[in-house]
C-alpha cells in the first residue's frame, strides 16, 4: 500500500513519523444499539514493537534507515464499529533538515491510509 502512495526515492535527512495502527473489533464489543467509538488498545502488541516492525518495513522504500526518524508520535486503537482495520502512516521532512529526495529535491509530506 505505501508505494500506491509514494512512488519516489527513499528520503534522505531527519524525518518525523506519525502512526496510528487501528485493530479490528472483536466481537464482544459489538453492539446493535449501542454506540461503539474508537477505544484505545490498552493490550497485547507492544506499541514499541509494532512501530519498529514498520520502520524496518519502510526502510529503503519511504527512507535510507530507521535512524532518520528523529519525531515519532505512535498511537494504537481498536477500531470504531464501522471502521476497517488499517495503519494510517505520514511522514514529514523536518524544518531544519537539508533533507532532498534521491533526485535532490526538497519532498513534501507523504502520507499512506489503507491496507
Amino acid at each position: 500500500a505505501f508505494s500506491q502512495a509514494y512512488d519516489g526515492p527513499p528520503l534522505m535527512g531527519s524525518l518525523r513519523l506519525d502512526v496510528v495502527f487501528i485493530f479490528p473489533r472483536p466481537a464482544s464489543m459489538r453492539w446493535k444499539t449501542k454506540p461503539m467509538p474508537r477505544v484505545q488498545h490498552a493490550s497485547r502488541f507492544d506499541l514499541d514493537n509494532l512501530v519498529k516492525g514498520l520502520a524496518d518495513a519502510l526502510t529503503k522504500l519511504a527512507w535510507i534507515d530507521d535512524a532518520q526518524i528523529a519525531e515519532l508520535h505512535a498511537e494504537k486503537w481498536i477500531a470504531a464499529g464501522d471502521e476497517p482495520p488499517r495503519v494510517e502512516v505520514q511522514i514529514a521532512v523536518l524544518d531544519g533538515s537539508k533533507a532532498l529526495d534521491g533526485q535532490g529535491q526538497p519532498p513534501n509530506r507523504v502520507g499512506d491510509q489503507g491496507q
